[in-house]
């Protein structure tokens, strides 16, 4: 990953909904957890059409 890169992604989720937007940054985990909780949306998802 480039130097700064998670930086910039914190930023931008604490700001895209404006200073107020209620978004906190809880830091990254690894490629595991991402999947699980890109396959636990997913599944939602599918559950609510």
């Amino acid at each position: 990953m480039k130097p700064g890169a998670i930086q910039i992604v914190d930023i931008w989720f604490a700001n895209y909904k404006g200073p107020d937007g209620g978004m906190e940054g809880l830091g990254f985990e690894d490629a595991e957890s991402a999947l699980a909780v890109l396959e636990a949306a997913a599944e939602n998802f599918q559950a609510t059409q």
